[in-house]
């Protein structure tokens, strides 16, 4: 378990690393420090997630570092949030829209079956599902489509 040495007078970082290389000569159960022990040694556990606020931004590893929330409350976190760079957003919408073209291709392609000409269904359910097939070939026009829900098959 990662853990930093805090420094409440300041709120700074003294020491950090792994529980076991700063306080060698302690025994630890298998699942590291408890909250109580921690605590009573000024230390943090280092958090390596934090919550995107927009797609447009992603996580990259930094040197740890203090962040008080709600007045009082020491985090310390080894991540930070950051914009992605217009090429990654352009990366990352392109990825978006061949997923979504590959979803949308293997739904025309289960659905072939039903414009065959020895289909087993009637020619109105044949139209239905002929519609259904024109919205998904016209899928990509809808605004925002990469984010927008496929049409429902028929019954």
């Amino acid at each position: 378990m990662q853990i930093a040495i805090i420094n409440y007078q300041n709120n700074t970082i003294e020491r950090y690393g792994e529980h076991k290389s700063l306080f060698s000569n302690v025994s630890f159960p298998k699942t590291g420090p408890s909250e109580d022990w921690l605590k009573n040694h000024s230390c943090v556990k280092i958090e390596d997630h934090k919550e995107l606020p927009n797609v447009n931004t992603k996580l990259v590893q930094v040197d740890p570092y203090v962040e008080i929330h709600f007045g009082s409350e020491v985090h310390v976190f080894s991540v930070q949030v950051v914009s992605l760079s217009s090429e990654e957003i352009s990366e990352r919408q392109q990825g978006l829209e061949n997923s979504q073209r590959t979803v949308r291709d293997e739904l025309l392609k289960a659905s072939d079956w039903t414009q065959m000409p020895d289909s087993p269904l009637p020619d109105s359910k044949k139209v239905e599902w002929a519609t259904y097939r024109q919205e998904l070939r016209d899928f990509t026009t809808v605004s925002d489509w990469v984010y927008a829900e496929f049409p429902d098959q028929p019954s």
